[in-house]
């Protein structure tokens, strides 16, 4: 790690500065929402503030707001909660008794109906960047022995096969 983020993160854990942002996720507009994700996203690769997040309440904030209208907002919340399953097992294990995999698998689907959004570009961009969150969270979150269980009685194997043969991904070789 950097020392300028392990400096920033200190700062913030020394201001208790995780908790205004948690404030901000009762916020109605979506650019604040995709900020504060993005700050708790980076915040919570550190197991002790996605604990913080957890002990605040926060998860179920930010579990409801992945079935936010806006995609970027879904992506942004969807990564938070990707960090968390990854860095904190009591996080991932919260997360999973509250009927995670099934809204991961939901918002799969959602990631490819994107024609809610204003331009279509905006719209395969914001559903990519979705996608890509919810891949990420949904890896984390078969790291619970349950869950990894739930995914095929849930129609998630035949749901990332169909996305695997439908979805054109790119590999690089660098």
């Amino acid at each position: 790690m950097e020392p300028s983020t392990l400096l920033a993160r200190t700062q913030v854990a020394a201001l208790d500065g995780i908790r205004p942002l948690i404030e901000l996720l009762a916020s109605d507009d979506a650019k604040v929402l995709t900020g504060t994700g993005s700050a708790l996203f980076n915040l919570c690769l550190d197991s002790s503030f996605a604990l913080s997040v957890r002990q605040l309440g926060a998860l179920p904030k930010l579990q409801a707001l992945m079935d936010h209208s806006d995609l970027s907002v879904a992506a942004s919340v969807t990564g938070v909660l990707m960090n968390c399953c990854a860095s904190s097992e009591a996080c991932r294990d919260d997360l999973a008794d509250k009927g995670l995999l099934a809204q991961v698998l939901a918002l799969l689907t959602r990631s490819e109906m994107t024609g809610s959004q204003k331009d279509l570009a905006d719209a395969a961009k914001a559903g990519d960047e979705v996608l890509a969150a919810a891949l990420g969270l949904l890896n984390n979150l078969l790291l619970h022995s349950e869950s990894a269980r739930k995914l095929r009685h849930l129609g998630g194997l035949s749901q990332l096969m169909g996305l695997l043969k439908t979805r054109a991904f790119s590999v690089s070789s660098k």
